[in-house]
C-alpha cells in the first residue's frame, strides 16, 4: 500500500514538471496538480505516522508469524518492508522455523505473533 502510494506521488510529481515546462508556473493546471500533490504528501505523512504508532513497542526489524487462514507465514519485517521466509502448517512449526532463522541470521531478532513477542 505504502509503495503504491509513493509511486502515485512520484508519477504526479513527474507530470507536474512536464506541465511546468509546457504551460509555465502560473497555469491553472499546474496549480491544481501542485495542490493535489500537496494533499497526497499530507496523506502519505499521516499514513506513515499511523504505521509508526502501530509499530510502537515492536522493534523495527523483527520476525513476524502471521496466520493466513490454513497456515502461518513467517517473514522478516524491516520497518515497512516485509520479506517472506517460509510458510508452516502449524504454529509450532512456524515458531521452529522462526527460531532457526534467528539462530542462523541474527540472534538479536525477536519473534512476534499478533503483536505479542513469542517467548519459549
Amino acid at each position: 500500500m505504502v509503495e503504491k502510494f509513493r509511486e502515485r506521488i512520484e508519477k504526479n510529481r513527474q507530470r507536474l514538471h512536464e506541465l511546468v515546462n509546457e504551460k509555465g508556473l502560473t497555469h491553472p493546471d499546474v496549480i491544481q496538480l501542485s495542490k493535489l500533490i500537496d494533499q497526497m504528501l499530507n496523506e502519505f505523512d499521516e499514513i506513515l505516522n499511523n504505521l509508526e504508532e502501530e509499530l510502537d513497542g515492536v522493534p523495527q526489524v523483527h520476525i513476524r508469524i502471521t496466520p493466513t487462514g490454513f497456515e502461518f507465514e513467517i517473514s522478516l519485517q524491516e520497518g515497512l518492508k516485509s520479506t517472506h521466509i517460509a510458510n508452516a502448517k502449524t504454529f509450532e512449526v512456524a515458531k521452529k522455523v522462526a527460531r532457526d532463522y534467528v539462530k542462523n541470521n541474527g540472534s538479536h531478532l525477536k519473534i512476534y505473533y499478533l503483536e505479542q513477542q513469542v517467548t519459549d
